[in-house]
């Protein structure tokens, strides 16, 4: 007996909910250099994207690109669909030069794109949906901007620059405040929910609340580049040397490890918190969240950034389909959402929510909704600030709905 599409079209979806999500490391050479694309379970190389840059790197959900830096003057735009390189963005306009661009991130809505040049102290504004420069401005008591990182309401930017972290206003790129810290700092990172800046210093990594913008303590642990793991329980830093000191934030115990060779470059922990990656000078390696031990390496080739993202959810059309199964409002919403149904036989339709980094938040069954009924309210006030996914199956037609939760 065949099934119907209605039969078919839930069990694809029940596959895809329950199959695990598909990974793809991006490793830069950096300066003009080249990128590697790698499978995080097996360290293969699966693709090679030549004169991208991967200096610093991002990646953008919302139009499936990679931006990187190569430390020179431009900005390189990989697909990450196809894993091609697309386009190279020469910011300067006269006024604001770019001479060796390097940190670079992007807002929390995904529509723009900041890029620091580290010798001129140019900080440029890129818009997402175009790649076009829409904003640029030059600090004259900027240093060597070398890292940054934003707040989660895209509101600041957090910048360090030699021996300081400045506080950037992204509405009027004005530096509202500076914090002093002591030594050549290269490495900052900041937490999911806004509150906790740690910055590099020649102490060890500082820890900075943000409210009083003040230092609040000290981690004695290397810091020349910072990440959180993805529950932003454990802090992982390395230096230029083949070792990675990781402290578990709740006890402040900090463990080593070390790798056959190379000096770290960037560091990336997978979005299930189950490895973590360091680019070096030597490869990629993994490293064994639970048990702190390398595990695997990639073929010795000299890497500087690293960054990770879901194969599946980077693949997701974010345009408008030629029919429309849902409307979601308010968008973007504070506490609750209310789906819309525009069929007639809403009982036929699945709805499921999903991370940005691709986990599964949330499912609205079939039986959850009542026949006839062509609406229904759902409380996600338990979900964090951010940007989800709501993927609806109905009968043989598929839709995503990109929503943000302010």
């Amino acid at each position: 007996m065949k099934k119907s599409l209605l039969t078919t079209s839930l069990l694809i979806m029940f596959a895809a909910i329950n199959a695990q999500p598909v990974y793809k490391i991006y490793a830069g050479q950096g300066y003009t250099a080249n990128m590697y694309v790698l499978d995080p379970v097996t360290m293969d190389t699966l693709k090679f994207i030549s004169g991208a840059g991967g200096y610093r790197m991002t990646h953008c959900p919302l139009n499936n690109k990679i931006y990187s830096t190569g430390g020179d003057a431009n900005i390189y735009v990989v697909d990450a669909i196809a894993d091609s390189l697309i386009a190279i963005i020469n910011p300067s306009d006269g006024s604001n030069n770019s001479n060796e661009l390097e940190p670079i991130v992007l807002s929390p809505d995904q529509t723009k794109l900041y890029v620091a040049d580290e010798s001129s102290g140019s900080l440029f504004v890129l818009n997402t949906a175009n790649d076009s420069i829409i904003n640029a401005v030059t600090f004259g008591n900027a240093d060597e901007m070398e890292n940054m990182v934003i707040s989660p309401d895209g509101l600041t930017l957090y910048v360090v620059d030699n021996s300081n972290v400045l506080k950037i206003n992204t509405s009027t790129l004005t530096i509202d405040s500076t914090i002093a810290v002591n030594g050549d700092a290269h490495g900052i990172e900041i937490s999911n929910n806004g509150q906790t800046i740690y910055s590099e210093s020649s102490l060890g990594v500082y820890v900075i609340d943000v409210s009083t913008f003040s230092v609040i303590d000290t981690i004695t642990s290397a810091g020349y580049f910072l990440k959180l793991n993805t529950s932003n329980s454990r802090l992982i830093g390395v230096q230029e040397s083949n070792y990675a000191d990781i402290t578990e934030l709740s006890t402040g115990v900090t463990n080593t490890v070390s790798w056959s060779s190379g000096g770290g470059r960037g560091i990336i922990s997978h979005p299930d918190n189950s490895a973590y990656y360091i680019a070096s000078t030597g490869g990629v390696y993994k490293i064994d969240a639970a048990t702190l031990s390398v595990v695997d390496s990639s073929d010795q080739i000299s890497f500087q950034s690293i960054i990770i993202i879901d194969a599946a959810i980077s693949g997701i059309n974010n345009s408008q389909p030629d029919f429309n199964l849902l409307t979601v409002f308010p968008n973007p919403f504070q506490s609750s959402v209310t789906f819309q149904m525009d069929i007639s036989t809403p009982d036929d339709m699945n709805i499921s929510l999903f991370e940005i980094t691709g986990g599964e938040v949330k499912t609205i069954n079939s039986q959850n909704i009542q026949q006839g009924k062509k609406e229904i309210t759902v409380d996600l006030s338990g979900l964090s600030s951010g940007i989800y996914f709501c993927k609806v199956v109905c009968r043989d037609k598929m839709q995503t709905v990109k929503i943000i939760k302010n």
